[in-house]
């Protein structure tokens, strides 16, 4: 009896081993949990230069408050993150489907000629490498934009980063999404 019992308990310590194994192979504590494959990715963020790869993330963050970029108009604002990358862009929420200019959200001096204003961040926690990525210019090609909850926004953002230290990163952020109720919230 002794046998089966050194047995049983040998099992159950190596199933709990191996759980705790998968359990600390999981995502990592500051990952969003939202990647998704590219083909039903709600934003898709392709990039190449001083960084290079292409993460795929399942939940589009599109807000929308009156903190306008002109004049008090309502802005959207969107931030993403899957770790290492982190995307932020601001816009004004009134806009038609089109083609609009963006600057990086530290060209301060651009930022009166063009529409949005836009950053990329790589945050590598785990090697101690974080560069921002914040002047630079592109376009946004909206093809739909949100006026309601449930709503779409379908756009392409095609922009070069820059960082203070001279890194580019040339990124295509492809989104593709519904906006939620806490988009619409505060506009």
């Amino acid at each position: 009896m002794r046998a089966t019992y050194s047995k049983k308990l040998g099992i159950l310590l190596l199933a709990l081993f191996a759980v705790l194994t998968l359990a600390a192979c999981g995502p990592d504590a500051g990952d969003s949990g939202d990647t998704a494959d590219a083909g039903d990715a709600e934003v898709l963020i392709s990039f190449t230069g001083a960084r290079e790869g292409e993460v795929a993330i399942n939940n589009l963050s599109l807000y929308c408050g009156n903190e306008g970029m002109r004049n008090s108009v309502d802005t959207f604002e969107i931030y993403m993150f899957d770790m290492p990358v982190v995307l932020n862009m601001r816009m004004p929420a009134d806009l038609e489907p089109g083609t609009y200019s963006v600057v990086g959200s530290d060209d301060r001096a651009d930022l009166a000629g063009a529409t949005a204003s836009a950053s990329f961040e790589w945050r590598d926690m785990g090697n101690n490498d974080r560069v921002n990525y914040d002047s630079g210019a592109g376009e946004l090609a909206i093809e739909q934009i949100p006026g309601a909850q449930g709503e779409q926004f379908v756009a392409t953002l095609t922009m070069d980063f820059t960082s203070e230290d001279g890194e580019t990163v040339s990124t295509t952020i492809e989104f593709d999404g519904d906006a939620g109720s806490q988009s619409f919230d505060d506009c």
